[in-house]
C-alpha cells in the first residue's frame, strides 16, 4: 500500500466512530482506493 493511501487510511479510522460504517467503507477503500475523496 502507498504510504499516502495508509496515512489517509490511519487518519480516517483515527476519526471514525461507527464501526459498520468504518467496515463498510474499509471494503470499499480495498475494493477502490479512489473512494476515499469522497469522504472528506
Amino acid at each position: 500500500m502507498a504510504e499516502g493511501d495508509r496515512l489517509r487510511r490511519e487518519a480516517y479510522l483515527a476519526q471514525s466512530s461507527d464501526h459498520c460504517d468504518l467496515e463498510y467503507r474499509m471494503r470499499e477503500l480495498e475494493r477502490d482506493p479512489s473512494v476515499v475523496h469522497g469522504w472528506w
